[in-house]
């Protein structure tokens, strides 16, 4: 956060969705065209982690609790198989919604990442045994 902060500081002029380039706008003016490659491939190399693991998340949600609700005979190799099926029906799912209003998406993850910078310090206090 603290360098996304200089970052907006250092490079004047970027007012509301632009602010989120500041980091990047820096970086071009800083380094060579061949680092800033490798500063974009470890950037989406970064997110193809979480990525994945919402689809499959999501797609293993669906498969448990509404497909085993509406067929509650089927076994757990056939909602498994479902499961893996539907990753790519979701992942189509997430493109449509990005590229027909990726906006409340992106608002969501930001106020996701906000409670948790929140909650943090009160969950690693709340570990310690002794009162401040």
């Amino acid at each position: 956060m603290f360098v996304g902060f200089a970052a907006i500081l250092k490079v004047p002029g970027l007012k509301g969705p632009d602010g989120d380039l500041s980091l990047f706008k820096l970086a071009v003016q800083t380094f060579d065209p061949w680092i800033i490659g490798l500063i974009g491939a470890a950037g989406l190399l970064t997110a193809l982690v979480p990525g994945s693991l919402l689809l499959m998340a999501a797609s293993i949600l669906f498969a448990n609790n509404v497909y085993k609700a509406v067929y509650p005979s089927a076994s757990e190799k056939q909602v498994a198989k479902l499961a893996k099926y539907l990753v790519p029906v979701m992942a189509l799912i997430s493109v449509f919604f990005t590229f027909k209003g990726g906006d409340t998406i992106v608002t969501l993850l930001l106020m996701g990442y906000s409670l948790v910078t929140q909650l943090f310090p009160a969950l690693v206090l709340s570990l310690s045994k002794s009162p401040l």
